[in-house]
């Protein structure tokens, strides 16, 4: 039997050189997309004595997506009016993925460590949520990243009920307010917000502000502010401030089961609890008439001025 012998045409072998040539070019291309602050240097092997040549960059067809290679900015901070702003970036998904929860946390970190730092030490900080949703832990995390550069998370400004009842319940003060709220355009006329509910002790240095009625289930400690554009209803002891009609309607009413507040107001009247404490404490109602605050025992408004039997 005759031997063949098969030989590679030259032609052929650099057919097949040049296409894996660009196999390797296409998969260096598709990691560079994924790649960020990329200095790129490639040197190729060439058949004379002048050594390595370094190629041209752009002969690659790299295609880099700038939106992919720059990381989207998750934390901004400000200084106004004394006082220093962490400002959530607004994104269209309000619940932040774990992803992008772990990056926050990773840029507000950096921030923290920079050299170029423009705050002092013990500054309080107000947490501008804007629409994106945080519960307890994360709320938690902001503020234990926080105090590693000495700062102390104080009030949160958010949009979001579940926000707010989130840091309330935490123990922070909360301004709840809508987009108009945010951009100053409210329409005096426009109806209140859904009444915010919130379970639990408002204690010493809180503040809680919403653009409707609040409704507290537990006591207002002195101390504890609630600042509502509605009413306010304490299902407790109130022996704080709380502040109802909070954008001037004087038809608006404070009532609590057990009422030794510190201060009342109601649109811009102020008034304070009697020196004398009563004998025996009743569910009572602070109102309007007359130009003045007065209080009267819950069942006793409620026949007067609700008609009620």
């Amino acid at each position: 039997m005759s031997e063949q012998t098969s030989q590679l045409d030259p032609a052929t072998s650099v057919t097949a050189d040049h296409e894996a040539d660009q196999t390797s070019r296409s998969a260096l291309s598709a990691r560079l997309k994924r790649t960020q602050n990329v200095e790129l240097y490639v040197f190729e092997e060439e058949n004379n004595d002048e050594g390595d040549a370094l190629v041209d960059v752009s002969s690659l067809d790299l295609e880099v997506d700038q939106s992919e290679s720059v990381s989207k900015q998750q934390v901004t901070f400000k200084s106004e009016q004394g006082r220093l702003l962490l400002m959530l970036s607004p994104a269209a998904e309000k619940k932040f993925t774990p992803v992008e929860w772990d990056e926050l946390c990773q840029q507000l970190s950096r921030r923290l460590n920079s050299e170029n730092r423009f705050f002092q030490p013990n500054t309080t900080v107000h947490l501008i949520a804007r629409d994106r949703l945080l519960d307890n832990r994360q709320l938690q995390e902001l503020d234990e990243l926080l105090q590693t550069a000495q700062l102390r998370m104080k009030r949160i400004y958010t949009q979001r009920r579940q926000t707010a009842v989130a840091a309330a319940t935490a123990g922070y003060s909360v301004d709840q307010q809508t987009l108009e709220h945010l951009t100053d355009s409210r329409d005096p006329g426009k109806a209140l917000e859904t009444p915010l509910y919130i379970q639990l002790t408002v204690r010493s240095g809180t503040e809680i502000r919403h653009p409707g009625s609040i409704v507290v289930l537990g006591d207002v400690n002195p101390g504890g502010s609630l600042i509502a554009a509605g009413d306010i209803f304490v299902w407790g002891r109130l022996r704080g401030i709380a502040h109802a009609g909070s954008d001037g309607n004087s038809d608006c009413r404070i009532m609590a089961l057990h009422m030794q507040p510190t201060q009342l107001r109601i649109a811009d009247k102020v008034a304070r609890a009697p020196e004398k404490p009563p004998a025996l404490y009743q569910p009572e109602v602070a109102y309007i008439s007359n130009e003045e605050i007065r209080i009267a025992i819950a069942s006793e408004f409620a026949q007067i001025h609700l008609n009620v039997p």
